[in-house]
């Protein structure tokens, strides 16, 4: 039975995913609003996240597996898709959110936490696997990308276009 769930959350992601892809931009049924690039972004990257979280899930919900192997996997494997391209995003709390929400959920699972079972707080969740919120990590990562760009010599066309020094002939 679990794994027929697995089966229909992993398809419905992949569901979401593909229509992503196709349209282009996505619109929320409910309002009618149409999403923005960040948005349709970060919510494709998790659902490519979620596609291989599950396909690794039996390695990273094993009990035999040491903690330390599952979290490189899980990096290696999930963070890496979910944060490409995060540079250039524009994230309001509710994305921030969202991409905390999906870290959160695939920690609990990698530490065998059940969160009607086992309630800690978020901050216990993280210190427990021995991380820091996706949110942090996108911060960083950003003030890496803006740090790069600044030390670029006056010429480069992607620093007189960060500083919006370029002029399309």
């Amino acid at each position: 039975n679990e794994k027929g769930v697995k089966k229909k959350l992993t398809s419905e992601k992949e569901a979401k995913l593909k229509d992503v892809k196709k349209k282009g931009t996505t619109e929320d049924k409910a309002t009618n609003i149409k999403k923005g690039s960040t948005e349709k972004d970060v919510e494709a990257r998790i659902a490519l996240a979620w596609v291989a979280y599950w396909k690794l899930d039996s390695i990273l919900t094993s009990k035999r597996t040491s903690l330390a192997f599952k979290l490189q996997l899980f990096n290696a494997a999930c963070v890496s898709i979910l944060l490409y391209g995060c540079e250039s995003w524009v994230l309001t709390d509710d994305l921030k959110e969202k991409l905390d929400v999906f870290a959160r959920k695939c920690y609990r699972k990698i530490l065998n936490l059940k969160q009607a079972e086992n309630h800690i707080t978020n901050q216990e969740l993280y210190i427990k696997a021995g991380v820091v919120p996706i949110n942090i990590k996108i911060s960083r990562r950003q003030m890496s990308f803006i740090g790069h760009c600044l030390r670029m010599p006056k010429d480069e066309l992607e620093k007189m276009l960060y500083n919006g020094c370029a002029r399309i002939k």
